[in-house]
Order: C-alpha cells, then structure tokens, then sequence
C-alpha cells in the first residue's frame, strides 16, 4: 500500500477509533505513530469492525510503548494467567510490530480476528508470525479473550 494510502487508512481507522471511544466502548484514539511504528491497516480499514479495532489498537499501543493500556485489552483470563512485567518482557527484544488484518468472522457474541504479524526485533531481524485472537465484550469494553500466534 503505498504511503498516501496507507495515511489515509490510518486517518480513517483513528477516526474510527475516536468514534468507537465516544460511543463510550472502551477504547481510545491511537497515539500519533512514530513513523515506522504504526500497527499496519490492510486494505480493508474501511470496512475495519471493532474487533478488528481492538487488535490494532492494542498493537498501537505496545508500539508506542503504552503496555499498560495494551495489557488492559486483554481479557480478565489472560490477564490471570500472566503477569503485567511478564507480558512486558515479552516485548523486550521488539522494536515494533507491523499487523496486517487477514479475516475477520463475527460472532453473535464474540468475533475472531486473523492476523498476519512482522515482529521487527532491536538486533533487526524479522520474526513472522500468523495467529487469531478472539475480541469480546468484558467489564463493559471489548476486549481480547484469547489468542494464539504461531511462528512462520
């Protein structure tokens, strides 16, 4: 996608965002990326649903550094089975990540969100990855339930 495009995407899905937070769901407008440092918005931003927003909002959010906000989306569960500082260092050797939404499959009562993930490291490397996360409604905001992601 080239950059005018790609700005143009962003600018809708923040729009969007900032929409969905004064609709009082639960989220927030992304902060202003760092170039290089946005979550990637595929062609369909659009089209993007709330699940999908939730996603690219929470890898904005670990891109910008924000991991508590990043921690906050993510389901009562996840969070349960792993600690704050622990989900953080998961992210130590990450410089960012570029998203690319692949599918989205809309439930009645949650939604699944297929991504395609470069994980750009500080040593540049690239790690790719593919996954899902399944994006529902808990303690009155959209949150991530659960996900998987698996190493090309």
């Amino acid at each position: 996608m080239g950059h005018g495009k790609r700005a143009m995407a962003g600018a809708v899905v923040a729009l969007m965002i900032g929409c969905v937070s004064l609709c009082g769901d639960g989220l927030r407008a992304a902060a202003a990326p760092m170039p290089g440092q946005q979550a990637h918005i595929a062609s369909s931003a659009y089209r993007n649903s709330i699940a999908e927003i939730v996603v690219l909002n929470f890898y904005d959010a670990i891109n910008t550094g924000d991991f508590e906000y990043a921690y906050a989306l993510l389901g009562r569960s996840w969070r349960a089975g792993q600690s704050y500082d622990s989900f953080v260092q998961g992210f130590a050797a990450t410089a960012w990540d570029d998203v690319t939404v692949l599918a989205t499959t809309e439930g009645r009562t949650s939604s699944t969100v297929t991504i395609a993930l470069d994980a750009y490291q500080k040593d540049g490397s690239v790690r790719y990855y593919r996954g899902t996360y399944t994006v529902g409604y808990e303690g009155g905001i959209h949150r991530i339930l659960s996900g998987t992601l698996r190493q090309l």
